[in-house]
């Protein structure tokens, strides 16, 4: 009996342990339950946030694609502009071909001008030179010729200066010794024959001499006109050569004036050869920025239709994403729909079986208490009944076959009661079974709920990998459309710079333009001014050729006069002295027959005294 009641608590409290630990069981699933549904709740939310963000993305999606849209836009208006701007300025620029047909025109007209200038001032220096040579050989002419008569009336005048002194030498002699003769003898008559003929002889002399002062004076005067003529015609011919000397000065000076000039033509040459070049080397620039523009183009172009693409591509991939997403949401929905019909249905469930357990369980144990009650009331009739038993054990022992027989009926009674007990505790125990399957039954709706809530928490982790897939994706296309904006925004900065450099180009090639062009201009004025000043200068050297050729012709006009002159002069001078030699030849012929009758009248005058015996013979 003790084994039994035993047994029977060791189940009850196995049983109640089960209650206890199904109670338990049941809070988790509660709370398993209220962490299902916040979790739920909180994937609700973030499948709004989630969605408002796609709408969000969305919209920027949308505002990015109109504002690249716009800048494209912008971007083609602006380069189409700038490719305008570049052909007008093409257009307004001067091919390298006009250039260089301009710089041989340049060099041709400036080769041309030169070879003229050049070429009159050879003539010139040529002319001036023959002048010159001319002059100078007409004045060595005339200065051979003046000294070559000079020395000839030098040497006639000596000669008959030295004939001159010796005819009076010879009559002085002849006079003393006529004198001689004269005193020696006393022939009155000879003495003033001969003081007659030394009178006439005097007179003769006092004569000749004013003449010979005349010719001398004729001689100095002719020295001092030689002289004068000499140093006037020296004085013209330093003058000559001093003009001479300046006409090679300016000679030179044209000279160097022309090299200077030559130089400067090739220096324009090389000017225009290097802006030439500069134009070939800006045209060179242009070009290839216009290549890099169109390169540029073509990349943005191509970059741009292949963003499009992209983010059509994408557009589509994120619509049939959006589309599947949608529907999975729809699905979702539905299958949180679903799961909300089962879990509100195992919730009724779970609370209607809660119920009924809690029913089952309050009746089981008010029944298990009313039984414990019981068999501890009986428990307690027993050992009371076993106590008196016990004490009327040793008090009956002679009524132990009555008291064996109550004690049958006792124990079959027990044993009745006992099999109520374990029909009870059958009874207990198939509400027990029933109570497991249906716990194993709503175990199993609770493993199903968990594999729906599984499988919509793994949805959800789906959800949220795409979400976050797609945010990735968002954050791609963020940084995408990042990229090509700041590839936009330095394309635009390229833009900007090839722009400002175009625009810096263009300026510097107009300036360039303009400086090469006041340059040019004031180099073609200065080459005019130049040009000017040459031929103002080669107007004053005509003017001074002509002054210098009517100084020659008016020099040679005198010169020749002069020479004329001195010609007539020599030609009288000649004349006179052809006289004076015919008038002397005759004189010296007179006093040589004076001076023979003389002789001869002395040796008849002294044969007379030899014979008269004056004088004695000689031996």
């Amino acid at each position: 009996m003790a084994e039994t009641q035993e047994a029977v608590l060791e189940k009850l409290k196995v049983a109640l342990s089960l209650v206890e630990t199904l109670k338990k069981e049941n809070e988790a699933y509660k709370d398993n339950f209220e962490h299902l549904k916040n979790g739920h709740e909180r994937l609700q939310e973030r499948y709004e946030t989630l969605s408002r963000e796609y709408d969000l993305s969305v919209k920027e999606k949308t505002a990015l694609e109109a504002q690249i849209s716009e800048s494209t836009s912008l971007f083609k208006s602006q380069l189409n502009a700038k490719s305008r701007e570049l052909e007008e300025f093409r257009s307004k620029a001067p091919q390298p071909k006009d250039l260089e047909i301009l710089r041989l025109k340049v060099v041709q007209e400036m080769e041309e001008q030169n070879e003229k200038r050049s070429k009159g001032l050879k003539q010139e220096t040529e002319k001036y030179r023959s002048m010159y040579y001319a002059l100078r050989r007409d004045h060595e002419v005339a200065k051979t010729d003046i000294e070559r008569e000079r020395a000839q009336l030098e040497s006639k005048l000596k000669d008959m200066e030295q004939s001159y002194q010796d005819e009076m030498a010879a009559l002085e002699a002849r006079m003393l010794e006529l004198r001689q003769c004269l005193d020696s003898s006393m022939d009155t008559k000879r003495l003033r024959e001969l003081q007659r003929e030394n009178a006439e002889l005097q007179l003769k002399v006092q004569s000749l001499l004013p003449e010979n002062e005349e010719l001398r004076a004729e001689k100095e005067k002719l020295r001092v006109d030689y002289e004068q003529q000499a140093r006037i015609h020296q004085r013209k011919l330093i003058d000559e050569v001093a003009h001479s000397k300046t006409l090679h000065a300016e000679k030179d000076a044209l000279a160097t004036q022309i090299a200077s000039m030559e130089n400067e033509a090739t220096q324009t040459l090389r000017t225009l050869d290097q802006v030439t070049e500069q134009n070939a080397v800006l045209t060179k620039d242009l070009n290839k920025v216009r290549s890099k523009l169109e390169e540029n183009l073509h990349t943005v172009k191509i970059e741009t239709s292949d963003l499009k693409l992209s983010m059509l591509k994408e557009r589509n991939q994120f619509e049939n994403t959006i589309n599947d997403l949608k529907e999975k949401v729809v699905e979702l929905e539905s299958h949180l729909k679903t799961a909300n019909e089962t879990i509100q249905s195992l919730r009724d469930r779970v609370s209607n079986g809660e119920k009924d357990l809690l029913e089952k369980l309050r009746l089981a144990r008010e029944e298990e208490w009313a039984k414990r009650s019981q068999l501890e009331s009986q428990k307690c009739d027993l050992e009371k009944q076993l106590a008196d038993v016990k004490q009327k054990n040793t008090e009956a022992e002679a009524l132990s076959d009555s008291a064996e027989k109550d004690l049958h009926q006792e124990l079959s009674n027990l044993k009745q009661t006992i099999r109520t007990f374990q029909t009870q505790n059958d009874s207990l125990a198939q509400a027990r079974m029933e109570n497991t399957a249906q716990i194993e039954r709503l175990q199993a709706e609770i493993d199903h709920f968990k594999k729906a809530i599984q499988e919509a928490e793994a949805q959800t982790a789906e959800l949220n990998k795409d979400v976050a897939l797609r945010r990735k994706g968002e954050e791609v296309l963020r940084e995408k459309l990042a990229s090509t904006e700041a590839a936009l925004q330095s394309l635009q900065g390229q833009l900007a710079q090839i722009s400002e450099q175009m625009e810096k180009e263009r300026e510097a090639y107009f300036h360039n333009a303009e400086r090469y062009r006041s340059t040019w201009s004031k180099e073609k004025t200065n080459l005019t001014q130049k040009l000017e000043a040459l031929i103002k200068e080669k107007e004053k050297l005509a003017d001074k050729s002509r002054e210098l050729e009517d100084l020659l012709d008016k020099s040679q006009t005198l010169f020749k006069n002069k020479l004329q002159v001195l010609k007539t002069r020599v030609k009288t001078y000649k004349e006179e002295a052809h006289k004076l030699r015919s008038s002397l030849e005759s004189e010296t012929r007179r006093a040589d027959a004076m001076s023979r009758e003389m002789h001869q009248r002395q040796a008849d005058f002294l044969g007379l005294l030899r014979t008269e015996g004056v004088l004695e013979t000689p031996a």
